[in-house]
């Protein structure tokens, strides 16, 4: 039986309508309709659209299409999704032990078997690192910290990285931010409620931003001081000399010392990382796409700037971390290019430690230990050595919180 749609005097059948509506979608777009039902295909028939007839069937159970994956969600077993920096050694087949706290193979934890709250464990990592150690990680947000376990690259959480910043006073507002990073002080064995740059090398004291200046809790009494009042600082690093600082969305380097008035170190320059003795930075705040970027060097002592890097290839540089010696370990990207970590220990010296694809924007770290160069991200924790190159020691992904000990 012929549907026929009616408005008031007008009337049509139903599949005219239909065909009236599609030809007037081609009009308005000038593209291409995708017909794909059978219904669909019946009203091309009609009006003389060719279509390609292999999709106007209904796909069976089963018949689902062909995925092909990118190069960058391609993976084996074993391996993280991503393939992470170039030259990673494929795993033995060997599977060590999952630890727990009663298992003397591995370190000891931060809390007891018989607490109400047990650890979380993840798999193990196929083979072996060939060293013993706990590396500190944590996904973001206070209480998400824990241990990776080597040999094995096993994750065990630990609830005791549920720490905060003391409050300076009463009626005072709360840290900037909901999430100011963790440090895990291995020599005291406890966590500190903000990132490691912001803790002194002696883990002594660490500092955090406020709405008014900076607070620096003293670790060993608990007491908390409030420096460079007057002005909302974003806080770079903390180091034995003070706080390293910049005024947002405005060019300069500043330091406050723990006890006197801030100095400036610098009118100009975007600043991200003090380590060795100077800081790091960029001239602009940031540069169009497609445009290549600087990093240049303040050395603290003398106040001199250097142009201290450049690639052909890298649009965003950023120091992510320091190796033992004090030389920045920086990321770059480069729009379709792959990310490049590299290693700048002297002006003209920079050496390309690794590439890989990368999508995170600056959620990587690096810190160095007797074990190598630790690099932490979203989608895995990787491992360099000098003599050997990458390594994958653990598919888990976290922000770094420490060396490994």
């Amino acid at each position: 039986m012929l549907k026929v749609f009616r408005l008031g005097r007008f009337q049509a059948p139903q599949w005219a309508i239909v065909a009236g509506v599609t030809l007037l979608t081609l009009a308005l777009t000038g593209g291409v309709v995708l017909v794909s039902t059978p219904a669909g295909c019946g009203v091309a028939h009609r009006v003389g659209i060719r279509v390609n007839e292999a999709r106007c069937g209904v796909a069976s159970k089963g018949q689902l299409p062909q995925l092909t994956p990118s190069p960058e969600s391609t993976y084996k077993g074993g391996q993280t999704p991503s393939a992470g920096p170039t030259g990673a050694p494929t795993a033995s087949a060997s599977v060590p032990p999952v630890p727990t706290p009663n298992n003397p193979s591995y370190p000891p934890y931060e809390y007891a078997a018989s607490e109400a709250f047990p650890p979380i464990v993840s798999a193990p990592m196929p083979g072996g690192s060939g060293f013993s150690c706990r590396l500190p990680i944590y996904a973001g947000p206070p209480g998400s910290g824990g241990f990776l376990v080597f040999p094995g690259g096993t994750f065990v959480g630990d609830p005791r990285s549920a720490v905060a910043p003391p409050t300076p006073s009463a009626g005072a507002p709360p840290a900037q931010g909901t999430q100011l990073g963790l440090t895990y002080d291995a020599g005291a064995g406890h966590w500190l409620p903000v990132q490691r740059s912001w803790v002194t090398p002696d883990a002594s004291h660490y500092a955090w931003p406020g709405s008014d200046g900076i607070y620096v809790a003293d670790v060993a009494t608990g007491t908390v001081s409030q420096i460079g009042l007057g002005h909302t600082w974003t806080l770079i690093a903390l180091d034995g000399s003070g706080v390293y600082v910049s005024l947002p969305n405005v060019g300069g380097l500043w330091l406050i010392p723990l006890s006197g008035a801030a100095k400036q170190l610098s009118a100009g320059g975007y600043w991200q990382a003090v380590g060795g003795g100077a800081a790091y930075g960029t001239d602009l705040s940031q540069v169009p796409f497609g445009t290549l970027d600087s990093l240049r060097r303040l050395d603290l002592k003398t106040g001199t700037s250097t142009l201290w890097f450049e690639s052909d290839d890298a649009s965003v540089p950023q120091v992510i971390g320091f190796d033992l010696t004090g030389a920045p370990v920086i990321s770059t990207t480069g729009g379709r290019e792959p990310s490049t970590i590299w290693l700048a220990p002297r002006l003209g010296a920079a050496s390309p430690l690794g590439s890989w694809y990368y999508y995170g924007g600056n959620q990587v770290s690096a810190i160095a230990d007797s074990h190598g160069l630790w690099l932490g991200s979203p989608q895995g924790v990787y491992l360099y050595d000098p003599a050997t190159g990458w390594s994958t020691p653990a598919v888990v992904g976290g922000n770094l919180a420490g060396v490994c000990s």
